[in-house]
């Protein structure tokens, strides 16, 4: 059976807003501090006002539940009860809510759905996992540039490209964000490409995407990277994981958060969320 650590009371052991405060003193929420997304998706507490994170379906008798959130993270405990109620080794989720708006994302096929990991792996902290088929999507969210993404994700080893995030008009896709295959790079696309000339491949790390035409600018982990153009295709909706189409291969990783932003962030807010999201999940 599956074990979920359920003992983790702190944010961190190392320096940084939330380093070594227990759980239960957190105020502040980086949804609250910033400008607000047009959408936040999260297994964290994004805003004081979010009551419900994800809904997780159990391996065992395929049961559902929606999951809260117990200081400041996806409350795990309630997981972990959940399965123990009829002994399932697993949990899946079927919807990742949309802290902010009204665009949650879902998968109803049970094969597509990504398994929730308590811990994360290397960062002891919680998210999703996918690994080739599995997918989150929101059918419907129209953005027309400027807008910009962030994200906290992990990129699996693969021989294949691992498609973050993606949307195709059924010859290509017209926006993505991935990282190659052939050397590990990390891009984004939407026309035109962008590549951060670093390998992240394994590697855990913050995305910062601002998909504005000739002004495109992508960072990693609070750098500025890579800057130049992107094309100016909109954003007709959002699917995380598997790639739509014929545009690209799956992700084989991790993701932890991801939002949208309808407009380019200050660049206070950004500075403020990068390191935000670099402290709380430990990149």
């Amino acid at each position: 059976m599956t074990e979920y650590d359920l003992t983790q009371s702190t944010y961190g052991d190392g320096p940084g807003p939330y380093g070594s405060w227990p759980a239960a003193h957190r105020v502040d929420y980086i949804g609250d501090e910033i400008a607000a997304p047009v959408s936040a998706w999260s297994f964290r507490k994004w805003k004081a006002a979010a009551t419900v994170c994800c809904r997780v379906r159990r391996d065992s008798d395929n049961a559902e539940t929606d999951i809260g959130f117990k200081g400041g993270l996806v409350d795990r405990a309630a997981v972990q009860a959940f399965l123990d109620a009829d002994e399932a080794t697993a949990a899946y989720v079927v919807t990742l809510y949309d802290q902010v708006g009204a665009n949650d994302l879902t998968q109803a096929t049970a094969g597509n759905q990504p398994e929730f990991k308590p811990d994360g792996g290397a960062n002891g902290l919680p998210g999703c996992e996918f690994t080739g088929t599995q997918y989150l999507s929101v059918a419907a969210l129209a953005q027309s540039q400027p807008f910009e993404i962030g994200a906290v994700c992990k990129f699996g080893s693969s021989a294949a490209g691992r498609r973050l995030l993606s949307k195709d008009n059924a010859t290509h896709y017209t926006l993505a964000i991935d990282a190659l295959a052939s050397n590990d790079w990390l891009r984004m696309y939407a026309g035109a490409s962008l590549y951060v000339t670093t390998n992240v491949d394994g590697q855990l790390g913050c995305v910062s995407a601002q998909f504005d035409g000739a002004n495109g600018v992508l960072r990693w982990n609070g750098a500025e990277s890579a800057a130049g153009n992107v094309n100016p295709n909109a954003m007709q909706s959002v699917r995380l994981g598997n790639a739509e189409g014929s545009g690209g291969s799956p992700l084989l990783g991790e993701l932890h958060e991801a939002a949208l932003w309808g407009a380019l962030l200050s660049g206070a807010d950004r500075t403020a969320y990068e390191a935000d999201a670099q402290s709380f999940w430990r990149v």
